[in-house]
């Protein structure tokens, strides 16, 4: 079986790395992470795995980057992953090509069983 490839996008190096440990291996495998939206959309322009995205980073917002990788790569599919537990945020995740919206205190399980295909 071919493995879930994913990039991650979250400027908090920790948290990346944590994500990281916990989707490699199995059927994932993490191609890249990015620390901003720039980087992001960089690393997009050479592979086009799917997506967990942070909201809150320091160049861009995730809900407008949400909209920007669906509209350039439609085939993404994106989660994001976020301290926001504000129902409009949500929304706005989801209505701009979110396919998914999960906490970051979620669980090694539920991460993986939230996969983004």
């Amino acid at each position: 079986m071919m493995p879930i490839t994913i990039g991650i996008a979250d400027d908090h190096l920790l948290v990346m790395q944590g994500i990281k440990g916990m989707l490699d291996g199995s059927n994932f495998q993490v191609l890249f992470s990015a620390v901003n939206g720039k980087g992001l959309l960089d690393c997009l322009d050479e592979n086009q795995p799917d997506v967990l995205l942070d909201i809150q980073m320091p160049d861009m917002n995730g809900v407008d980057l949400c909209r920007t990788i669906t509209r350039c790569y439609p085939d993404i599919k994106i989660i994001a992953l976020t301290n926001m537990d504000e129902l409009h945020y949500v929304k706005q995740m989801i209505r701009n090509g979110a396919s998914g919206y999960l906490l970051k205190n979620v669980d090694q399980l539920n991460l993986k069983l939230s996969k983004c295909t």
